[in-house]
């Protein structure tokens, strides 16, 4: 048939395209756990060329596979992402918190609940564009200030509020990544040149009996969150 050839470009098209996208997601999730899946992913991807070299005809089983892998990822990263900020979404935080909770580093787990100090003023004075502009930047500043963390989930709570869980290296950790995500927001601000200065308050919880699930988590955070931010009006 003439038009043969259209059937190889199509499979190689996707195999090409489904692990660019597979090693792209690897390397800038910060999420220990999802880059495993992603790696993974990946092995599976390289099963065609693998076939290629034998004597089994796999070729288009093979290449199915990799399609769906491919349609796999990208449902993924719908599904679980919240489309403004394209951190984790409230419900797959909940999950990673639970997950950490289970394992036995559990007692050097901490939370960050962050929060936008004065963000509707932002929306009132510059508008909701520029609103959402404030909160990406507050994104990209949890993204690299929490990279090189390990077990970490990074999430959009609602609104201006943000969550960072993550299993501690050493004592204090959590404060030093407060610290960080802060400092680099204002970088961030002084980049934008918006006008503007976009700050946060962080409220740091750590583990301890009290603590049964993510509910239990989140709850110790947003009351450390509004004792920083009732001692500042006070």
């Amino acid at each position: 048939m003439p038009l043969y050839f259209l059937v190889d470009f199509t499979s190689y098209f996707y195999l090409i395209i489904s692990v660019l996208r597979g090693i792209y997601c690897a390397i800038i999730t910060p999420n220990k756990k999802e880059k495993r899946i992603y790696i993974l992913m990946l092995i599976f991807l390289a099963i065609p060329y693998v076939t290629l070299f034998s004597e089994l005809d796999l070729w288009d089983a093979t290449t199915a596979i990799s399609i769906l892998i491919f349609y796999l990822i990208i449902q993924h990263e719908n599904i679980s992402k919240d489309p403004l900020t394209n951190l984790n979404d409230r419900t797959y935080l909940n999950q990673d918190i639970e997950k950490m909770l289970a394992s036995n580093l559990r007692k050097r787990t901490a939370l960050l609940m962050i929060d936008g100090d004065h963000f509707k003023q932002i929306n009132d004075n510059y508008g909701h564009l520029e609103g959402d502009k404030s909160l990406i930047r507050l994104a990209k500043a949890i993204t690299e200030g929490t990279k090189n963390l390990r077990f970490v989930s990074t999430a959009r709570y609602g609104g201006d509020e943000f969550v960072v869980c993550f299993v501690e290296s050493y004592d204090r950790e959590a404060e030093v990544v407060a610290s960080r995500i802060s400092s680099k927001l204002k970088e961030l601000n002084i980049m934008s040149n918006s006008g503007y200065e976009f700050n946060v308050s962080i409220g740091i919880a750590k583990y301890d009996d009290t603590i049964k699930n993510a509910k239990d988590f989140i709850k110790a955070a947003d009351a450390k969150l509004y004792d920083i931010k009732n001692s500042r009006e006070n």
